[in-house]
Order: C-alpha cells, then structure tokens, then sequence
C-alpha cells in the first residue's frame, strides 16, 4: 500500500513538472491558477530580503514546486523538529509557521531553476543572495495523497 502511494505521487510531481515545462512562464499572470483537483499554481513577484525578515514554514497535504522565472534567492530548509510552532497548523491553508533562524542547508536559485519541497519539511524562500533583487515565482502544489 505504501509503496502504491509513494508510486502515486511521484507520478504526480513528474507530471506537475512536465505541465511546468510546456508552459511559458514569462506570461503567466500573477496569482493562483486551478489545473486539476490535485494541482494548482501561483505566480508571484516580490523583493528578497534578509533570512532574519523570513520565517519557516511546512505543509501537511501539500509538495511545494518552486520554479524561478527570473531572479534569484536562497531558500534554507531545516528539520520541523529543531523548530519551535509559532502558530498552529492552518488546515484551511495546509501551513505551520515556525521560529528560528538555523538552517541545516541552503540552496540558491537562479532563473529557471526549481525547488521540490516535500511536506512536513521546513524552509523559508525569498532570502536575498547578495542584495535584494526583484524575483518572479511560480509555486506548485502538488496534493500528495
């Protein structure tokens, strides 16, 4: 059983990422986008700012797919469990808020690259390389089941 769910949304997530890659993202419109009941997408565009101006956060239901258009940032993950709850989990939004700076890693991204984060895995995106930088973001969430 477990292995047919792990099967499942892995199947998910390759098919999120082929959906990803025949889009052109440069115009996509900002704001949420429905493809199905077990996919949806939003685009966005903000300034990355300090890791310190950032907070972690996790899902429950959902992976995250973190495709950047054009820009750049860091994005830290770390265990839930080396993290205090700030807030208790919003089943409606499917997030947990958590307190801390620590990070067990950092990745960078730059344009057309792209982040697959797992739930109950903790990160916080948006954080600036250098200085902060205007980024364009498509997030992917992929209902695991």
């Amino acid at each position: 059983m477990t292995e047919t769910i792990e099967t499942n949304n892995k199947i998910r997530i390759e098919k999120a990422l082929a959906f990803f890659s025949g889009l052109n993202m440069e115009e996509e419109t900002i704001g949420k986008h429905s493809v199905n009941e077990w996919f949806f997408y939003s685009v966005s565009e903000y300034l990355t700012v300090p890791d310190t101006e950032k907070q972690y956060e996790s899902h429950k239901k959902y992976a995250d797919i973190q495709w950047i258009i054009t820009g750049e940032e860091f994005i830290q993950y770390v265990s839930d469990t080396k993290l205090s709850a700030e807030s208790t989990y919003d089943e409606e939004n499917d997030i947990t808020f958590f307190l801390g700076n620590d990070y067990s890693s950092q990745q960078k991204l730059v344009s057309g690259c792209f982040a697959i984060i797992m739930p109950n895995e903790a990160h916080k995106s948006g954080i600036m390389v250098k200085n902060s930088s205007r980024v364009r973001k498509l997030v992917g969430k992929v209902l695991m089941e």
